[in-house]
């Protein structure tokens, strides 16, 4: 009998401090850069849900300008603060084809995975 086991590990690259890829047993998986083991700079990151995010991070977390865009279609661009949606941005209601315009003040996002990299 052989067992698998699911891992957390770099795929590709440089995961501590360069551009890489890295993938989570959830299956969530990061492409962009690093510093000291957290993605900082920009990058791309899906989530095991479906949703994504694309845009800058700092110390392994959003932080600067982005777009997250959740499985059902919504989509935010705009200001990214400490993991949380914070400044001015766009939230688009695909549903609704509908959308808001604004200032945005410490919006957490309605995720399961709320803090990229934190699995």
């Amino acid at each position: 009998m052989s067992a698998s086991f699911a891992t957390a590990q770099c795929v590709s690259g440089n995961c501590h401090k360069g551009y890489g890829s890295f993938s989570w047993a959830s299956g969530s998986f990061y492409r962009g850069d690093w510093v000291n083991g957290l993605q900082d700079g920009f990058g791309n990151y899906e989530y095991d849900n479906g949703d994504a995010y694309s845009g800058d991070f700092k110390k392994g977390k959003k932080e600067g300008k982005g777009t997250y865009i959740w499985k059902n279609g919504d989509k935010y661009v705009g200001e990214f603060d400490n993991d949380v949606i914070n400044g001015h941005g766009r939230y688009t209601f695909k549903k609704d084809d509908a959308f808001s315009d604004g200032r945005m003040n410490n919006v957490e996002i309605p995720t399961s995975a709320n803090s990229a990299g934190k699995e």
